[in-house]
């Protein structure tokens, strides 16, 4: 039987909160890259992004 560091392995949480935190990072992302395509760089901004993601801009941050 082999004997595992409990460090060694993340845990469930960490593992699900990770994953949540690469969802965000990819919702952030599309929506940006959409207003871009469609508004133009000058018109996009962070509260605009939150606002399109429906989250508040302190969360993006």
């Amino acid at each position: 039987m082999e004997h595992r560091d409990a460090k060694s392995q993340p845990s469930i949480s960490a593992l699900r909160r990770e994953r949540e935190r690469e969802e965000m990072t990819q919702r952030i992302l599309d929506a940006a890259r959409e207003m871009f395509v469609r508004d133009g760089y000058e018109a996009v901004t962070l509260r605009r992004i939150a606002k399109a993601i429906e989250y508040s801009p302190a969360a993006i941050y």
